[in-house]
């Protein structure tokens, strides 16, 4: 991508402007399911609709996966670019300023637009805070909201309730209305760019930033949405089929499709909902043995033991913060953590968001520059420190640490009891 950008200017954006064409099907697609009766379909319908949306959702998906590969390449090539420039000191704070988003994430936005529900419908602190219209007006907009990998939630009034009494007590809600927001950290780059005289490439790596940044957060929100539709097709399979949902949801598109041709599922199934690998080699999509797995997966990972209490990752978002570990995984361990709790995960996927909107701090395993725990951190103002690839399997619940986000290092205090 930065080879190509240094060739010919714009070629990140016609490749962002293909995958919006994608974008686009995917999400006729999706208005057109809401206007289908799924119960009423024939087995051949109902298979040719899942076929079909699976087709564009793939396609969609496929072409951001870019996305991933940029962020994990900017996470070291950034900062060595910038270190020919700038002395250690003054490093670390300006690549943060440099890679800061230039567009609100759809978290935030969602905010936004919930505050602007409840100036529309007069719903305020002191009397209503609930119309049907005002959530209908909601619901329109953010029924996939709940929706996660695992399962999907239906969006409720209690729901609606509790987000527009958070909205409108969140105090960071002004940053975000105000107009200039996004002018003052342009402002603030390019005063960095004009004092330091970056070039070039260092101009162009700060574009493909900005523009990957906001890119992974529309897919982000694609996948959530793709989950909600994913979701609802399988549990009508599942119905029809009298095959359990959990068991649906483990098999791959075409294993799907082949049981409406009167196939069993797979007898390895059971399995698969305990531990379940794919690989990809030459193109060819493969399944991994499930006695393989956490061998391949070791070997992926290829995990080093923190030395001495000491973990090292990214800085995502500067700061410095003591606190008491929690370890993040599932959607069903949100409700363990406390405020000012520090959340540690694989990432923040956004049905985590819960728990992250407690924390005083994230801790990941994954992730780059780009990501989406970098990005919410930044949105939230909190310390942030990504790509550890250890953190989750050093640290343990009740674990007292300094998060150390101005240096990228995680430092255990206390171990837990």
């Amino acid at each position: 991508m930065l080879s190509e950008e240094t060739k010919k200017s714009d070629s990140v954006k016609e490749l962002y402007h293909r995958w919006r064409n994608d974008l686009i099907l995917f999400e006729k697609s999706c208005n057109k399911l809401f206007s289908l009766n799924l119960k009423a379909l024939s087995n051949q319908n109902l298979a040719k609709t899942y076929n079909s949306f699976y087709d564009l959702y793939l396609n969609e998906y496929s072409l951001a996966l870019l996305t991933d590969g940029f962020g994990f390449l900017m996470d070291g090539y950034f900062p060595e670019l910038l270190s020919k420039i700038l002395d250690g000191k003054k490093l670390s704070d300006i690549t943060i300023n440099l890679s800061a988003p230039m567009n609100l994430s759809f978290f935030e936005r969602e905010k936004i637009d919930l505050y602007s529900i409840a100036q529309k419908f007069h719903l305020s602190s002191r009397n209503k805070f609930y119309t049907k219209e005002a959530f209908a007006d909601y619901a329109q907009q953010y029924y996939w909201i709940k929706s996660n990998y695992e399962q999907k939630d239906i969006l409720t009034k209690r729901d609606f309730v509790k987000k527009i009494r958070e909205v409108l007590m969140d105090a960071s809600l002004e940053d975000l209305l105000e107009k200039n927001y996004f002018k003052k950290i342009r402002k603030q780059k390019r005063e960095i760019i004009k004092k330091f005289k970056l070039g070039k490439k260092e101009r162009i790596a700060i574009k493909l930033i900005e523009i990957t940044m906001y890119w992974q957060d529309k897919r982000k929100k694609a996948n959530m949405i793709a989950n909600y539709w994913l979701h609802t097709l399988n549990s009508e399979i599942a119905r029809r089929t009298k095959v359990e949902l959990s068991a649906i949801e483990c098999l791959t598109p075409h294993e799907i499709i082949n049981i409406f041709k009167n196939k069993k599922p797979l007898a390895e199934v059971d399995k698969r909902q305990k531990r379940f690998g794919i690989i990809s080699i030459g193109g060819k999509i493969l399944n991994i043995p499930y006695e393989k797995i956490e061998e391949v997966r070791k070997g992926l990972l290829m995990v080093n033991e923190g030395k001495d209490g000491v973990i090292h990752g990214t800085t995502a978002s500067p700061g410095m913060v003591n606190g008491v570990v929690k370890i993040i995984q599932t959607i069903k361990e949100v409700s363990k953590i406390r405020k000012g709790e520090i959340i540690v995960c694989s990432m923040t996927r956004p049905e985590l968001m819960p728990a992250v909107k407690k924390a005083k701090a994230i801790v990941t395993d994954e992730g780059g520059i780009t990501c989406h725990a970098a990005i919410i951190s930044r949105e939230l103002k909190i310390p942030c420190i990504i790509g550890t690839k250890i953190a989750t399997k050093i640290l343990k619940d009740g674990d007292f640490v300094e998060v150390d986000a101005n240096n990228g290092v995680i430092r255990v205090l206390e171990k837990s009891k």
